[in-house]
């Protein structure tokens, strides 16, 4: 009986084609993160959105209850009781509040921290939220 000499020394991959594997995955992954970058600021924008209609609520309900409009946001957590009351904007700053006789404004700057003007705000002259990140402008314009 004769034995085959001819053996398989391939057992596995090659450091070359592992290199060459993780190449493309990170190409893959870094295409990725690049196209999907986008959607968590827009995220964030419609979280804080979401979250000024539920300010809003809360400071309606404040005045309902003490005839006036509340000098500090901390004056309506207190009054509203709600664990979940959302003292910061989603881009972990405090909410940027400024009560006037007859109204208020409440917004976030959002990504442009420190600017002069909010990225995002309701003010009750204008009666309805102004999204500046997405082309919006306190005369009903929008960039879109």
């Amino acid at each position: 009986m004769k034995r085959s000499t001819t053996r398989n020394t391939r057992r596995g991959f090659t450091l070359m084609e592992l290199m060459v594997v993780i190449v493309i995955i990170g190409i893959l992954a870094g295409g990725a993160v690049f196209m999907f970058g986008g959607y968590t600021v827009d995220a964030r924008y419609s979280k804080a959105s979401t979250e000024i209609s539920k300010l809003q609520e809360f400071i309606a309900t404040y005045r309902l209850k003490k005839g006036r409009i509340p000098q500090t946001l901390e004056e309506v957590k207190e009054s509203s009781g709600e664990k979940g009351f959302p003292m910061q904007d989603p881009w972990d700053q405090p909410w940027i509040y400024d009560p006037r006789e007859d109204g208020y404004r409440l917004g976030s700057d959002g990504e442009r921290v420190g600017d002069e003007t909010d990225d995002i705000y309701f003010d009750t002259d204008y009666g309805r939220i102004i999204d500046r990140h997405n082309g919006d402008s306190p005369d009903g314009n929008t960039g879109q």
